[in-house]
């Protein structure tokens, strides 16, 4: 009976003593793996923690993400057969992940955090620009030639976006400036997303670069957070 009652008055003065943590960050971000021009996109993320240790919290993240790209695979005319050029996205997804910070230094002004989870497509747009070579066929009643021209065209490639995805996200923040129990930080992030964000459905498969079209991409951010810590309230 003994040990029980320590276990239990254990719990009950951690729980008394644990910190919560809710936070909000939003910034801006882009995808640097194809840099035709840099588009920023918006993104933002709320999530909520539990310290297990004065430096080790866990919890969980509710994020959503932006991309926006430009894969160029091919020139114009490269070839004579209907060939992908290049393929432009822009999607957003919403990622449930688990979530664990790590405060570093003696005042703990640094945070590094770790979070990895499912993202589900909310919606986007992508288009494919396809080129080719072609060929007309000359009239030898009126004495006019055959002859080659460039063409390309643009298709709505929307159904080769990816509805489910898997993110892993690395952050540090650096708090600028603290008030009772809110803190405010700058934070940096890399997003890394292992599977294809694009991949080829439809007519399109019979390109002749049709790997190139299985698209990934990563993602970089940064912005402002706030958190909020507050205590459970005493069991009693």
């Amino acid at each position: 009976m003994k040990p029980i009652l320590v276990t239990l008055l254990s719990f009950i003065v951690c729980n008394c003593r644990a910190q919560n943590i809710l936070g909000f960050k939003a910034g801006v971000g882009f995808s640097p793996t194809y840099l035709k021009a840099i588009v920023p996109t918006p993104g933002c993320e709320g999530y909520y923690l539990r310290k297990l240790s004065d430096r080790l919290a866990v919890g969980a993240a509710m994020r959503i993400e932006r991309y926006s790209f430009t894969k160029k695979i091919a020139d114009l005319g490269s070839t004579p057969f209907l060939e992908a050029l290049s393929v432009n996205q822009k999607s957003t997804y919403l990622y449930l992940s688990p979530k664990t910070e790590i405060a570093i230094g003696r005042r703990q002004n640094i945070k590094a955090a770790l979070s990895f989870g499912a993202g589900k497509l909310l919606g986007g747009k992508q288009t494919t620009v396809l080129g080719s070579t072609t060929t007309t066929h000359g009239n030898p009643l009126t004495g006019n030639n055959p002859y080659s021209y460039l063409a390309s065209t643009k298709e709505n490639t929307e159904n080769s976006i990816s509805n489910l995805i898997l993110g892993f996200q690395f952050s540090l923040s650096e708090c600028f400036a603290a008030k009772g129990r809110y803190r405010y930080s700058l934070f940096e992030e890399f997003s890394f997303i292992p599977g294809y964000v694009s991949k080829p459905q439809g007519h399109i498969n019979y390109a002749l670069n049709r790997k190139e079209l299985f698209i990934r991409t990563t993602y970089l951010s940064c912005g402002i957070c706030i958190a909020y810590k507050y205590k459970h309230l005493k069991v009693r």
